[in-house]
């Protein structure tokens, strides 16, 4: 989350809500930190993932 809240420059509660919101669209998945109880690792589904992909391309060619 810290990273995401960094990347984004939003704030903690906000990058939560955010993370929540995409959780429930099936686009992340929340797991527990292996090393660190306090934390959560976010990672992108398939489905995600394809969306990332989408929105990159089309950054790409907007910029072109």
């Amino acid at each position: 989350m810290q990273e995401l809240r960094t990347e984004l420059g939003i704030t903690v509660g906000a990058a939560s809500k955010l993370v929540d919101r995409l959780e429930s669209d099936g686009l992340v998945v929340r797991t527990a930190h292996p090393h660190d109880r306090r934390s959560s690792l976010v990672t992108l589904t398939a489905p995600g993932s394809a969306l990332a992909r989408y929105v990159r391309d089309a950054r790409v060619v907007i910029r072109s």
